[in-house]
């Protein structure tokens, strides 16, 4: 086997191999200097960094990722149409219901006077 890449050095140290290639890279820097002390510098500056990590304190961050927000978007528009819609509904309903009792209130009128005249 060739000598794996730094890439594929991490990712055995991270656990993100599955069993046959760790299996075939842990063979490998068995039987390789180069490779050993490659992974073997990557686990001091690992710890190194989990030594002094606890001590530095970052600021919480919210990560909204990209589809988060257009649900959000999305959400809010199909309420804004929603309330637009019914608000609109209502709104003409009433208009009718004036209109036709406007009507009917002339209607009436006209009747009343047509018959009386």
């Amino acid at each position: 086997m060739r000598c794996p890449d730094e890439l594929d050095l991490q990712s055995m140290f991270d656990e993100e191999l599955n069993r046959y290639q760790a299996y075939l890279i842990k063979k490998h820097v068995a039987n390789c200097r180069n490779c050993a002390s490659k992974l073997a510098t990557l686990a001091t500056v690992v710890n190194v960094i989990n030594q002094e990590l606890p001590k530095i304190s970052l600021p919480r961050v919210q990560v909204v990722n990209q589809w988060q927000k257009r649900s959000l978007v999305l959400t809010w528009t199909v309420t804004a149409i929603f309330v637009l819609l019914f608000g609109g509904g209502i709104f003409w309903q009433q208009c009718q219901s004036e209109a036709w009792s406007t009507e009917g209130e002339l209607l009436d009128q006209y009747v009343t006077v047509y018959l009386e005249n």
